[in-house]
């Protein structure tokens, strides 16, 4: 129905509904701050909240088709979205401007994962890779292959130089 619901768990009570997409809610992210709930949708549309208020703060236009993934650099003040109009965008969030398009998946982007150290993005998509993008410049830095089916997790720990990503037929590159 186009709605983001928040329990209290302790007493299970509904405490706030969010409404204001026209499709169904995709994904869904908290800034680390606990004060804002960022929402990706088929309605094309990125929403971001007040969680405690539930207010829309922001409704953010830009992808040609539905929103599969979003994800927040660590210090808050980016936004990148991964949408089946095969592009990764980034964005700030504190204008709502689009800063940099990543384009050069040939089919749609399915998850991202954005680096501990903000430098990097990671997206999977459907066209069976993993790309690593550098922030700064909006290049692919590497692209790995070999996943036979649509890439649909992907971490990106920060304990070591590794990528992990998987497909539905439970393959794990590294």
């Amino acid at each position: 129905d186009g709605t983001i619901k928040v329990w209290e768990t302790a007493t299970q009570d509904l405490v706030n509904t969010f409404a204001g997409h026209q499709g169904a809610v995709n994904t869904l992210v908290i800034t680390d701050d606990g004060q804002r709930i960022i929402t990706g949708s088929a309605d094309r549309t990125i929403r971001v909240w007040d969680l405690r208020t539930g207010e829309e703060i922001a409704a953010l236009e830009g992808h040609d088709s539905f929103i599969n993934a979003i994800a927040v650099s660590p210090d808050g003040r980016y936004l990148f979205s991964a949408s089946a109009d095969k592009t990764l965008k980034q964005w700030d969030l504190g204008t709502g401007e689009i800063l940099d398009v990543l384009d050069g998946h040939t089919s749609y982007v399915n998850v991202l994962a954005v680096s501990r150290n903000g430098q990097t993005v990671a997206s999977g998509s459907a066209d069976d890779t993993v790309r690593c993008w550098d922030v700064a410049t909006g290049e692919a830095e590497a692209i790995y292959t070999g996943f036979g089916m649509p890439v649909d997790h992907i971490l990106l720990p920060s304990e070591r130089q590794l990528i992990i990503a998987s497909s539905e037929n439970s393959a794990i590159k590294d």
